[in-house]
């Protein structure tokens, strides 16, 4: 499966980062806190990819990947290939002077 896939529908590398953030309950403005991207922008990334995945909400979206995973034993669930978010480390980008 190519990196950039979940079961097929092909996601960009940031649908699949605000994807992560996404199915463990993360608002669009820690989201995009994290990101280091406006809230519009997670707004637009979370509207493609649940058109990709064809649902409605968050709560749907959870729902349908873990149909796709029991629909494929055997192989691990689509979130497992989900990067990891990491909580933004304020000292990561400390304020200029």
């Amino acid at each position: 499966m190519h990196n950039n896939e979940l079961r097929g529908i092909p996601l960009t590398p940031r649908e699949r980062e605000v994807m992560a953030w996404m199915v463990r309950g993360k608002a669009n403005k820690v989201i995009a806190g994290a990101l280091g991207i406006s809230i519009r922008t997670v707004e637009v990334h979370r509207a493609r990819l649940m058109a990709k995945m064809g649902v409605r909400n968050a709560v749907e979206l959870v729902v349908a990947m873990h149909a796709r995973a029991s629909a494929a034993p055997g192989r691990p669930p689509p979130w497992a290939t989900l990067a990891e978010p990491r909580d933004p480390d304020p000292f990561d980008n400390p304020p200029s002077e």
